[in-house]
Parts: structure tokens; sequence; C-alpha cells
């Protein structure tokens, strides 16, 4: 394992991610939100807040929110 995960770091295969320089601003997030209740699809208005305060990762954001996403091919649900 341990070389497996020397190799790994040898080739490239894993990186730190780049750390952001700049959040968005007040007038950016109040855009974003008046965009978002104008087209009422879907509730992006209030993902958008929860995404905000919450501060939640894109995977731990949509792990929440789509809890049971049906397959065409299967009668059945998966947890997708």
């Amino acid at each position: 394992m341990r070389d497996a995960l020397e190799a790994r770091k040898r080739l490239g295969l894993v990186a730190t991610s780049t750390q952001r320089e700049r959040r968005p601003t007040c007038d950016e997030l109040t855009r974003l939100y008046r965009f978002f209740q104008e087209r009422r699809a879907l509730p992006m208005d209030r993902f958008l807040v929860f995404a905000v305060f919450f501060a939640r990762r894109q995977e731990e954001f949509t792990r929440i929110l789509v809890r049971d996403m049906k397959n065409p091919g299967q009668q059945k649900g998966n947890r997708v």
C-alpha cells in the first residue's frame, strides 16, 4: 500500500487543491439570488442560501439534495 501511495504521488495522480483567493461579494450573491427567484423551475434561491450559510462542498451538498434518483433501466431507485 505504501508503494502504491508513493507511486500515485510521483505520477501526479494526487494533488492538493488550489486555495481560493476570493469569495463572492454581497452584490454578486444578491444578483444570483434575484436571478434564481425570477426563474422558478427549481427552488435554486433556497439552495443558494443553504450553500452559502452551511459552506458545504459540492459533493456534500448534492448528497443531501439527491437522495434517491431512479435509473430508467430499473424499477427501483438507486442511491445515486
